[in-house]
């Protein structure tokens, strides 16, 4: 993360930061996302931070109730209705929760 920061700065460009849930089961989750936040605050460009590849709508909700600001869905090893069901689902969870 320090290395991307850097260069970003470096570079006075922009960067998203893309977060897997591959390690979620790592670490406490909001504690992590606290500290990205913190180290993101002190650095002079924008700097997105996103949710990248959550596969189910455990690890999507869990993203959202941890603070991320982005999320995404990766539904593509699902057979087209069923991703389409689950983005559905998903956007209605979402609404209910007032996000946009």
């Amino acid at each position: 993360m320090q290395g991307i920061l850097e260069a970003a700065e470096e570079e006075t460009s922009p960067v998203l930061m893309q977060i897997n849930p591959i390690h979620f089961h790592l670490t406490n989750l909001p504690n992590y996302l606290d500290y990205v936040k913190a180290v993101i605050a002190k650095v002079k460009v924008p700097v997105g931070i996103n949710l990248d590849h959550g596969n189910s709508e455990a690890i999507i909700l869990k993203g959202i109730h941890a603070g991320f600001p982005s999320v995404m869905f990766d539904g593509s090893k699902m057979l087209y209705q069923k991703n389409l069901l689950k983005r559905k689902r998903l956007y209605k969870c979402v609404r209910l929760m007032g996000l946009k």
